[in-house]
């Protein structure tokens, strides 16, 4: 069962990741803020499983794997998609409204999914987690934006020892495209 979380814009490149994982036969829990956003992207189908969440909702989220557990007995991998992106701001000019969206909807969100989620992993000794996001944060370019990108790639990495030292095997590779 694969998670996808995202938040839908209009040029929302995620579509062919969900076909990626529907072509498998992979039964999928799909979460974004709108229902009907989700529900206009992928319809509804036995092996989708549609959800409204606030990714900074921790509640939410927990509400989301209950329901991912009651209908397809958990969740196996997580394809982390959501976020945001605000250019143009140097890095000492950022607003605090700027920077507390990029944190909010990159960064923040792979934390609340991951408290949400990593626990269950561990309890279960398996599961995956594949994080997109854009390699600007590697670039030392000076931005909020490339600031935070590294942040959520730490992040990622992170989460990444967590999982491994709990004997979970494969959770996540982080790679840096270059």
């Amino acid at each position: 069962v694969v998670l996808e979380t995202r938040e839908l814009q209009p040029a929302g490149g995620s579509g062919p990741v969900s076909g990626f994982f529907a072509a498998r036969g992979d039964r999928l829990v799909l979460l974004g803020r709108r229902l009907d956003a989700l529900q206009a992207a992928f319809g509804e189908g036995p092996d989708r499983l549609l959800v409204a969440a606030d990714l900074m909702d921790r509640g939410q989220l927990q509400a989301a794997l209950d329901a991912a557990q009651a209908r397809f007995g958990g969740v196996d991998t997580l394809c982390h998609l959501a976020g945001g992106f605000r250019m143009g701001e140097a890095v000492h000019e950022t607003t605090d409204a700027n920077w507390d969206f990029l944190f909010d909807m990159n960064t923040r969100t792979l934390r609340n999914i991951a408290r949400a989620l990593v626990p269950r992993m561990i309890a279960k000794r398996e599961g995956r987690i594949i994080t997109v996001g854009a390699a600007g944060g590697c670039s030392g370019w000076n931005s909020a934006s490339a600031t935070d990108r590294a942040a959520t790639c730490a992040a990622s990495w992170s989460v990444k020892s967590v999982i491994a030292e709990n004997s979970v095997p494969a959770a996540t590779k982080p790679r840096v495209p270059r």
